[in-house]
């Protein structure tokens, strides 16, 4: 399977623009689905015009402006899309500097200068990114399906985690284990190189499990959740099209659809959004339309 083969198996993404580069080294392609107001003139593959570093990008880019310090004419990037930052940091400091990123994203960056690929994935794993060695080829995707006949055969089936997951419900032999042997999913924030010396991998963001924070006060407490919840909910409503919120009744919900109206009214820049709710039956144990007409009443009057 060809590097044009592989793109058409994804550019049913391509909502509003699909492209492609190659040199006698890599293929690289990208379906674009504009979500962002950073992503506006997002046309990739992206080329860094000063390093000739070539960067494919899918996700969302949080708090930019702790980026853009890092890079070379700063100015120039703070309106451009989020690819080209990505573009830039890997041309300026390879993969380095990865933990200083936020957001939902997976990318790869190809510097021509160094014979070196860069492929990423966020820290919590949001955005897909799967990776198959076949001979010498190493082929990588934001869909599993996408890599079922690159190097010219389909993979075989991963018995053991199948038999798990028939048995067990939901396994994982390992974080890279997918269903077929030669099909890797690259772990959350985890960074792949590849160069002459073969393919690498290093952990370059990890949570800590035994940190512990400590505050003066129940009310602090109370205080340091609140900003942490407003700011996720800020960073995911920073986009472009009208925003559609699931609403159970339910707590969790309820304060997401809270906090976005909390936002605007405090002058945060958000698109118009769309409560939809979909209701167990009236009188069952899971019904919670009583909260769900309050919502209506407060938001609709």
């Amino acid at each position: 399977m060809d590097a044009a083969a592989l793109a058409e198996t994804l550019r049913h993404d391509a909502e509003d623009a699909f492209g492609a580069w190659n040199d006698d080294h890599i293929s690289l392609s990208a379906s674009v689905r504009r979500v962002s107001p950073s992503s506006a003139d997002d046309d990739e593959p992206w080329i860094d015009d000063a390093t000739g570093v070539v960067a494919v990008f899918d996700g969302r880019l949080d708090e930019r402006a702790d980026v853009l310090p890092l890079l070379p004419r700063p100015q120039r990037l703070r309106n451009e899309p989020d690819v080209a930052l990505i573009a830039s940091l890997v041309a300026e400091h390879g993969d380095k500097l990865l933990s200083r990123l936020r957001g939902d994203f997976a990318f790869a960056a190809y510097d021509p200068r160094k014979g070196t690929t860069v492929l990423a994935r966020d820290a919590l794993g949001v955005r897909p990114l799967y990776l198959r060695r076949s001979d010498d080829v190493v082929s990588f995707a934001s869909e599993g399906k996408a890599l079922l006949y690159a190097g010219g055969e389909m993979p075989r089936p991963n018995v053991s985690l199948l038999g798990e997951f028939i048995l067990g419900g939901s396994p994982r032999a390992s974080a890279w284990s997918t269903f077929f042997e030669d099909i890797v999913a690259v772990p959350p924030g985890v960074v792949v190189r590849i160069d002459k010396d073969g393919v690498h991998w290093r952990q370059y963001l990890d949570f800590d499990v035994e940190a512990r924070t400590r505050l003066p006060s129940y009310d602090a407490y109370v205080d340091a959740y609140r900003e942490l919840f407003l700011q996720s909910v800020r960073r995911r409503s920073t986009i472009e099209t009208p925003l559609g919120i699931l609403v159970s009744g339910g707590l969790d919900s309820s304060s997401v659809l809270g906090s976005i109206e909390y936002l605007r009214a405090r002058g945060h820049q958000i698109p118009d959004v769309v409560p939809v709710t979909n209701t167990f039956p009236i009188g069952s144990a899971g019904d919670e339309s009583t909260y769900i007409e309050a919502l209506e009443r407060h938001y609709v009057g």
